[in-house]
């Protein structure tokens, strides 16, 4: 018995506390005990709702009766030699996805059963667990023998892992009937495919953990055949066409998924990280250190791809590294707000990948050393728990004779989310600038969002002041406060930044030493920097912001905290700051 039980939430819904739990055999009251059981749980109920609903049927997680919104990213194993992994390791980069308001992990088929560290780590971080088991991507054996295998396997893994709180979903595998639908067309290949994932798995869950929801695939939309238009009715998808098919990053907002637990960009890893292994003779980025740790054939000419699409040629190979790094942010921004946008038919957005297990080119937001990318700084802010997502309305391609094509015509979208279980009131802020800074219209509402809901706010028209200022000297900054603390903001544009006219103006950092490993960076500049990345080349450290909008004249204030003493002499001397305007 628990006396005054408190319920275990997910991170971002409420506390997760946790409950010793012990049990003991006797073969007789009298006796001592033979075997003692003893783990740590939490109080909670997780459901997969599945119900008929105006767009096909739901994909949602229900925890304690409340539907959530499911924010997060999928995980790899740590490190490419597991056997000397800790909880300290675990550690950095699961409390890493709770600081940028993550409130799940997918643990890829691909990958490992991880150890006990792991799972207990996500109990006490709030982190929920889609669980793959540890199949992806190839056909596999569907024999007698090896059936038994995958019983036992199953079993065994059940069994040691099923009492902790944050396990959300037992899922079969990772993409094999999508990797392999042609051969699943075939009978025998079919049969033996459902052998395993739709029959045999189940009917262990159902001995040894008929509490944990089950899905056979991920991606999985019910039957064989299913495409993306299927997952806008039901199921989970794994979105790839902004990435290996090339597609415009605007093709996110073309489908309605219902839940999508794969979709990704990649970036390079920061210049640190890649002198971690190339050697000084080979420190560029296409030479064979690097495409050595760059494990999709294409990868370094879809980045470039990507880049050169929406931003300027850039100045040298740092600079291409922090547009990488760019892009991809951005990219996953646009994802997530618009599925964000669409809850409740959207529940849903799992990017991948959260952390890397080697140094390398990749989709990560977390280098393997453990530093952020842009990504992860975004995802703070993208996930956060209260958000104002602009949809800007239309696109920019290149046209026939490669002059530009655009769509823009000053229609802007201004949606807010609110995945609290608590109804907030708040002020939503718009403006309308020049580059310079200067005003061209304002506004402002307030406006009451409802406890776990997306609603379109207002729609704003700016089609004169596009005609009357062009669209690439002008951007849109909004915001949204709470009893006056602001709690979202993001600028747009209404041209890709290549042509943008950003302003050149220098940067002032003030470094204030707070004690021996913190220090407060006050950050000013005469004219917009948008997206400033701000390094110390050679100084372990982790700043709790960054690729940040620094308006003109205006303050912004970051901390940093350092892996060994430095002084702040030392600190002005690593300095190194790259934003749009200087890497284009």
């Amino acid at each position: 018995e628990v006396a005054d039980p408190l319920l275990w939430w997910p991170a971002g819904q409420g506390a997760q506390p946790l409950y010793d739990l012990s049990v003991e055999l006797h073969q007789s009251p009298t006796n001592p005990a033979v075997d003692r059981w003893h783990r740590r749980i939490g109080l909670r109920s997780i459901a997969l709702d599945r119900h008929p609903d105006q767009w096909g049927e739901s994909f949602q997680f229900v925890v304690n009766g409340r539907a959530i919104f499911v924010k997060g990213a999928n995980w790899i194993p740590v490190h490419s030699f597991v056997a000397a992994l800790t909880r300290k390791d675990y550690e950095r980069d699961l409390r890493a996805a709770v600081a940028a308001n993550m409130n799940c992990v997918r643990l890829w088929g691909g990958g490992i059963y991880e150890s006990d560290d792991f799972y207990d780590v996500c109990d006490e971080l709030g982190l929920l667990l889609w669980h793959d088991f540890m199949f992806a991507c190839t056909l596999y054996p569907h024999d007698d023998a090896f059936a038994e295998s995958v019983a036992v396997e199953v079993e065994q893994q059940v069994a040691r892992i099923r009492h902790h709180a944050c396990l959300m979903l037992w899922c079969g595998n990772n993409e094999v009937h999508s990797c392999n639908s042609a051969a699943l067309n075939e009978p025998a290949a079919r049969e033996g495919y459902e052998k395993i994932f739709h029959t045999l798995i189940p009917d262990v869950l159902a001995r040894v953990d008929d509490r944990t929801p089950y899905w056979p695939s991920s991606e999985w939309h019910g039957d064989f055949n299913g495409g993306l238009s299927e997952g806008e009715k039901r199921g989970d998808t794994h979105y790839w066409d902004v990435w290996h098919a090339r597609k415009p990053v605007s093709d996110y907002e073309r489908w309605h998924l219902r839940f999508c637990s794969e979709f990704g960009m990649q970036s390079y890893a920061s210049a640190e990280t890649m002198e971690s292994f190339s050697p000084d003779s080979d420190r560029n980025l296409f030479g064979a250190s690097s495409e050595n740790h760059q494990k999709n054939p294409f990868g370094n000419q879809i980045i470039l791809d990507y880049v050169t699409r929406r931003y300027g040629y850039p100045r040298d190979q740092d600079a291409l590294i922090y547009l990488s790094q760019l892009n991809q942010a951005y990219c996953m921004e646009v994802a997530v707000e618009h599925y964000r946008r669409n809850r409740p038919r959207c529940m849903g957005a799992i990017y991948w990948q959260l952390n890397d297990c080697w140094p390398a080119a990749s989709w990560s937001s977390i280098e393997h050393n453990g530093r952020w990318k842009a990504l992860h700084y975004a995802a703070r802010r993208f996930f956060a728990p209260l958000i104002v997502s602009a949809r800007v309305i239309g696109d920019e391609r290149q046209g026939k004779g490669n002059y530009r094509d655009s769509t823009y015509t000053g229609a802007v979208e201004l949606h807010t989310v609110n995945d609290t279980p608590a109804l907030v009131k708040a002020r939503l802020h718009w403006e309308l600038l020049r580059l310079d800074g200067r005003k061209v219209v304002s506004g402002s509402k307030s406006v009451v969002m409802e406890a776990g809901s997306a609603s379109l706010q207002t729609a704003l028209d700016f089609s004169r002041e596009l005609l009357r200022h062009g669209r690439e000297r002008l951007m849109l900054r909004h915001a949204l406060r709470v009893d006056g603390r602001l709690v979202s903001e993001d600028t747009a544009f209404f041209a890709q930044p290549r042509f943008v006219e950003l302003p050149q103006a220098p940067v002032s950092v003030d470094i204030q030493k707070l004690d021996a490993l913190h220090a407060k960076l006050v950050v000013t500049s005469a004219a917009y920097q948008h997206r400033l990345f701000i390094d110390f080349r050679g100084i372990g450290h982790h700043a709790d912001d960054n690729f940040i909008d620094v308006h003109a004249k205006e303050k912004v204030e970051i901390l940093v905290t350092l892996d060994r003493p430095a002084t702040a002499g030392t600190l002005h001397r690593a300095l190194r700051l790259q934003s749009l305007a200087t890497a284009q």
